[in-house]
């Protein structure tokens, strides 16, 4: 792997090439946490998992209902 990140732009630069949508989660905590949990190999038992997204307007006073 490159310093800086390099090899990291590059595969995000062929995925958009290939007409892929791609978002860098690099700096998300969330997301490297998740992983963690998905790294270890299949569980031993089956389990039921969802994964929310949410997208919260960015202006004062948007998620008040009034």
């Amino acid at each position: 792997m490159k310093p800086g990140g390099e090899d990291r732009q590059a595969v995000i630069d062929k995925l958009r090439e290939s007409g892929y949508q791609v978002e860098d989660l690099t700096e998300n905590e969330l997301a490297k946490l998740h992983i963690r949990h998905l790294s270890g190999g299949r569980p031993s038992e089956r389990f039921e998992e969802e994964v929310y997204r949410f997208e919260f307007p960015e202006r004062p006073g948007a998620l008040m209902n009034f």
